[in-house]
C-alpha cells in the first residue's frame, strides 16, 4: 500500500504504508543461466504483456549470440549495450552475460533502485548507478 499524496505534499508521494514495495517479475528466457528478477513498485513503467515483451527480449538475445558467434576471436571485447529510456533494465539486464558493459538511462528516478536491486542480485559490482561492467 502506497499514499500517492497530493501535489502539495511532494515529499509524500509514493510513499510506502504497508506490504511489499513492489512486485517482482522473472522474463523466462531459454537461453539465459540465470534468471534477472526485475522490481516493479507502482511508480515506474511496466510492460503490459510481459510474454510478448519475453519474446522480444528473446529475439534481440538471439540476434546478439548470432553476432558474437560471428565476430573474430581477435576482435576484442563482447560489444556494449546502451539502453535508452532503459526503465528498470528490462532489456539491458538481460543482456549482461553477452555485453561486455552496460550502460542504462532513464528519466524516472524511482528506475534507479529497481535497476540496481536486479543488478546486485546478479553479483554484479557497480560505480554508478547507471552502468554495470560485466
Amino acid at each position: 500500500v502506497f499514499d500517492f499524496g497530493t501535489p502539495t505534499t511532494c515529499q509524500k508521494l509514493w510513499k510506502h504504508i504497508y506490504g511489499p514495495r513492489h512486485i517482482i517479475e522473472i522474463l523466462e528466457i531459454p537461453d539465459l543461466q540465470k534468471e534477472i528478477r526485475l522490481f516493479f513498485p507502482p511508480n515506474v513503467f511496466r510492460q503490459a504483456n510481459l510474454d510478448a515483451f519475453t519474446k522480444i527480449v528473446a529475439t534481440i538475445r538471439n540476434y546478439i549470440i548470432q553476432y558474437n558467434r560471428s565476430r573474430p576471436k581477435q576482435q576484442g571485447p563482447l560489444p556494449s549495450c546502451l539502453e535508452l529510456y532503459g526503465g528498470v533494465g528490462t532489456i539491458g539486464l538481460h543482456l549482461h552475460d553477452l555485453t561486455s558493459n552496460l550502460l542504462s538511462s532513464d528519466e524516472n528516478p524511482f528506475n534507479i533502485d529497481c535497476f540496481m536491486s536486479s543488478v546486485k542480485l546478479l553479483g554484479k559490482k557497480s560505480t554508478r548507478q547507471d552502468k554495470i561492467p560485466v
